[in-house]
């Protein structure tokens, strides 16, 4: 019977789970143990700290109960900077330079919107409402964005 039906117990699915849960643990603790190089144990103990996560997530789902979400929230910070702290490190360690700009999400898109308006500049804007224009300079909206005519 299900734990819906007032039995207090784990269904089927929360027992499979948990089964599925350790296969997968003890094929990450292999990776972690054989991992040839370092990044191959930093995903592996990535991946055992998701694992671990959602192991919490299971036990607090049989419990039915919201008092373990704290612990997985603190869990997946600790995970988080973790895996940031071993990339930064390896990558020092290869010889990268990893710096601010590189973590920020849409740098290389950034740069590139900005060089093909430098681009734009430099040819006269010749394109310029055309309709041609890849990357549309910076503040205009798109035709009828803005709610009125222009």
């Amino acid at each position: 019977m299900s734990a819906a039906a007032g039995f207090g117990g784990p269904d089927v699915a929360q027992v499979a789970s948990g089964v599925v849960l350790i296969v997968a643990g003890a094929l990450v603790l292999w990776r972690l143990v054989a991992g040839p190089s370092v990044l191959d144990r930093s995903i592996a103990l990535d991946t055992l700290t998701s694992l671990c996560l959602i192991a919490v997530a299971l036990v607090a789902c049989v419990q039915r109960s919201g008092a373990l979400l704290p612990v997985l929230l603190v869990v997946s910070l600790v995970g988080f900077t973790g895996s940031v702290s071993v990339a930064r490190f390896a990558a020092g360690r290869d010889g990268l330079e990893v710096s601010a700009e590189d973590d920020s999400a849409g740098a290389a898109e950034g740069q590139d919107a900005q060089q093909a308006r430098d681009a734009e500049s430099a040819s006269g804007g010749s394109n310029r409402g055309s309709g041609n224009d890849p990357v549309p300079p910076a503040g205009d909206a798109e035709p009828g964005a803005h709610g009125g005519a222009r």
